[in-house]
């Protein structure tokens, strides 16, 4: 960027895209390498470009490219917020991955790529949340479970001797750790192959670096598999991949449908080794999301003053009612089951 026209290019190229082919946006590899005043000058070209050309959405409804710029700045929470998102008076991008907050989730469910693992369970949960108090206030983190440098999620939970696909814990710790995805605040990501579950037959263990390239199974590729879609590549799912897509589509609808999952302020209710729960509020509804971090059967006990509410909470996936008894809700979880209860106004 220190050559003089650099920038003026980039500029005209990211409004060439917008423009003339209106794409929605660009995940910014290694973005930690562009100056942030850079990033000020081109997410400002990227939003008025945005706001000068619309199409028409699958939905038949006339709108503008989103203009959303998300960057990969694969450090921790301080390197982010100072590469990425500078500061609050002059902000430079809106969006990046959530790293800091991916590893946690892979210790509370699985395991790290380095075999890093907490026994924590909803501390470690928390713990991860707590990072976005050093972004400034328009930051929008990202979420995810992998991507195309990661080991898919179930590659770990076989590299941790945690569950193995044909046992009922792998699935149950897909489900859980999807659920955080779909109760988080801010846009998500999901992989190719995480909403079945997919996985490596034959990889867990690390391969070393100095043969892991000839046998295509070094850590940061080994994730970009052939994509596997029913009626498309041949696949035929099994009944528990097809257990899980319907299970990954019920909760992209609950967040299309409940503004307070991707939009709402976020207040922790439980953090501790066996679960975890947010209270998520939008001026029109609130709803507890409370996910079991163990592999154990819990109940968990919730007063009413901490919620400041006394009626009913209605489970959005089985419209089942819990009910106060002497102030508290007691919300039973099944190992690593997740709720989203509404309260009931």
């Amino acid at each position: 960027m220190s050559y003089p026209e650099s920038l003026p290019f980039f500029k005209e190229v990211a409004e060439y895209w917008v423009k003339e082919l209106k794409i929605d946006g660009w995940r910014l590899d290694q973005a930690y390498q562009v100056p942030t005043d850079a990033w000020v000058e081109i997410r400002k070209a990227v939003d008025d470009a945005s706001q000068q050309v619309t199409y028409t959405n699958a939905d038949g409804e006339l709108v503008n490219p989103l203009g959303y710029m998300v960057a990969e700045i694969w450090r921790g929470e301080s390197e982010i917020a100072r590469d990425g998102y500078g500061s609050t008076e002059n902000p430079a991008l809106c969006s990046a991955f959530d790293f800091p907050m991916r590893y946690r989730l892979m210790q509370a469910f699985a395991i790290e790529e380095n075999g890093k693992r907490s026994t924590r369970g909803g501390l470690t949960l928390a713990e991860g949340m707590q990072t976005h108090d050093l972004y400034p206030a328009h930051a929008k983190p990202n979420l995810m479970l992998g991507n195309h440098d990661l080991v898919r999620f179930g590659d770990l939970l076989q590299r941790g001797n945690l569950a193995e696909p044909n046992e009922e814990g792998y699935w149950q710790r897909h489900k859980a750790a999807i659920s955080f995805l779909g109760a988080y605040t801010g846009p998500i990501t999901l992989y190719y192959g995480e909403e079945i579950g997919d996985e490596l037959q034959g990889f867990a263990d690390k391969v070393p670096n100095d043969i892991c390239a000839e046998q295509g199974k070094c850590d940061d590729h080994v994730a970009r598999m052939s994509g596997k879609v029913e009626g498309v590549t041949g696949v035929i799912l099994t009944p528990e991949q097809t257990d899980l897509k319907n299970y990954v589509r019920e909760l992209m609808t609950l967040r299309s449908q409940h503004p307070s999952l991707a939009k709402g302020t976020r207040e922790n209710i439980v953090a501790n080794v066996n679960a975890y729960a947010d209270l998520k509020t939008t001026g029109e509804e609130s709803i507890l999301y409370i996910v079991n971090t163990s592999a154990t059967n819990q109940t968990v006990a919730i007063s009413g003053d901490k919620l400041a509410f006394t009626g009913n909470l209605n489970d959005l996936q089985t419209n089942d009612n819990v009910t106060p008894t002497s102030g508290f809700y007691n919300i039973d979880l099944t190992p690593f089951q997740a709720r989203f209860l509404l309260l009931e106004q």
